[in-house]
């Protein structure tokens, strides 16, 4: 797996660009002023099962994070938090690149780096779940 910062490259046109980080920010700004908590929960997976999906838990630990609570947002769901950070990851990457034309960034991957990469995924999630499962937080 190879990371190049090439300078000149165009990123997307500016209308995806504002698109884009008008979607992460309505998830933010939902996350932090509609009142998920006062809802309940509608996973049909969970009711159906009475087994946790992998992505139970995810709009709470959103929610924390948005209120600052990160560790609460951690223990609700690991890879909510982590994709709560990706998301803001990922609004300073587009704003940056958009206002002051920072170098892009390209991950060039050689197709057993994205069977490894396809693999970790599957195993993580796989842990994510476990941990849903057994802890009961995401209830």
């Amino acid at each position: 797996m190879r990371i190049e910062i090439i300078r000149g490259l165009p990123l997307e046109s500016r209308g995806l660009r504002a698109f884009l980080g008008t979607i992460g920010l309505m998830a933010i700004a939902a996350a932090r002023f509609f009142p998920f908590d006062q809802m309940p929960p509608i996973c049909t997976f969970r009711r159906l099962t009475g087994h946790p999906c992998v992505g139970c838990g995810m709009t709470r630990s959103w929610v924390h994070f948005a209120h600052g609570r990160a560790a609460d947002a951690f223990v609700q769901s690991p890879l909510g938090a982590v994709l709560f950070l990706a998301m803001i990851g990922a609004l300073l990457y587009l704003a940056l690149r958009s206002f002051t034309g920072i170098p892009a960034l390209r991950v060039r991957m050689n197709p057993v780096s994205w069977w490894v990469l396809g693999g970790t995924s599957v195993v993580l999630v796989a842990i994510h779940w476990l941990y849903l499962e057994l802890s009961g937080v995401a209830l």
